[in-house]
């Protein structure tokens, strides 16, 4: 079943054309990264999905409902974390879990304090954000973004701030969360082996276009994505 479909979104900012007719469509369950350069348009790209801008053309739908501020029923269902999680650093990472279940209108039940200990911050969470390390913070962040049980996540840069073994049990705890619980994932990291390993397709996102779809078999071969991330920069500036 289709959970998101982007269709033909166009977005200028200021005078940049941002996003240039960019089409795609995600399934239930599904991972799919999209990478690019600084300034390709990956977070422009995802404040429109989740309703924090209007495209100048094209839609978003979810779940078969589209995409408007005017409409917001079709968050409910909806985790996101752009760039930064948004903290307050006097509060506790307690405090903030607790006030987005409040504003999600949703319990702080057992599945959120079993997110909690999944990813490792249950000896923290009394700890006042200011003393969180930024991949502490990330992890809080994450968790924030998955308190309302949504079934379609948006996570930008979630490894942000991260060592080896917080990438590894990132990516393994968020593998479960869709691949056994039927959430859709769509992500964007400038790591593109953590990519290969996280993703069932990668959207290689140049220019404000999708300039290539890498399935699960491409990235089986390790070197495959940063072949073709790297062959569609050069192209696009060789187009200059």
């Amino acid at each position: 079943m289709t959970i998101l479909e982007v269709k033909y979104v166009y977005k200028k900012l200021g005078k940049n054309e941002v996003l240039k007719g960019v089409d795609f469509t995600m399934n239930d369950g599904e991972i799919v990264g999209l990478v690019g350069e600084n300034g390709a348009g990956k977070t422009t790209l995802f404040r429109i999905i989740t309703g924090l801008l209007e495209p100048d053309q094209g839609n978003v739908f979810i779940n078969g409902d589209k995409v408007s501020k005017k409409d917001r029923k079709v968050f409910n269902k909806i985790g996101c974390l752009i760039e930064n999680a948004t903290i307050y650093p006097s509060m506790t990472g307690l405090d903030h879990v607790k006030w987005m279940c409040k504003l999600c209108d949703c319990p702080f039940d057992d599945y959120v304090k079993d997110l909690i200990v999944k990813l490792k911050l249950q000896d923290k969470m009394k700890d006042k954000v200011k003393t969180y390390s930024l991949g502490m913070k990330e992890r809080l962040g994450i968790i924030m973004a998955l308190v309302n049980k949504p079934t379609f996540v948006l996570l930008d840069e979630p490894t942000n701030g991260l060592d080896p073994t917080g990438i590894y049990e990132i990516r393994e705890f968020l593998i479960e969360m869709c691949h056994k619980n039927g959430m859709s994932l769509l992500v964007s990291s400038h790591i593109l082996a953590e990519m290969e390993k996280l993703c069932d397709r990668v959207l290689l996102l140049q220019d404000g276009e999708i300039k290539k779809e890498l399935t699960k078999d491409a990235l089986n071969n390790p070197q495959e994505l940063e072949k073709e991330f790297l062959e569609s920069v050069r192209n696009d500036k060789g187009n200059v």
